[in-house]
């Protein structure tokens, strides 16, 4: 299964609610303000969730919901090669 942005969308609407909102492929994390705590905090349930390990600074580096879902396919694909 491949995520989209719309996968990452579902998990800050679980999780942190007081960010929900329109959403799409060119989010960013500025545009709903999040700060690195809350960065930290999804890295920290996507690598719980996918069974991989989300660094802080990729998270910032991926900078859009759906730069997030391709490092998490990129991600998951890399711990299956390696396995």
């Amino acid at each position: 299964m491949t995520l989209s942005y719309r996968d990452i969308a579902a998990v800050v609407d679980e999780h942190f609610p007081e960010f929900s909102g329109p959403i799409d492929e060119h989010t960013t994390f500025d545009d709903l303000s999040f700060d690195s705590l809350v960065l930290v905090e999804l890295g920290s349930i996507l690598s719980a969730r996918y069974a991989i390990d989300v660094a802080e600074e990729d998270m910032v580096a991926a900078h859009t919901f759906q730069g997030v879902a391709d490092l998490v396919n990129r991600l998951r694909v890399d711990d299956v090669a390696t396995a």
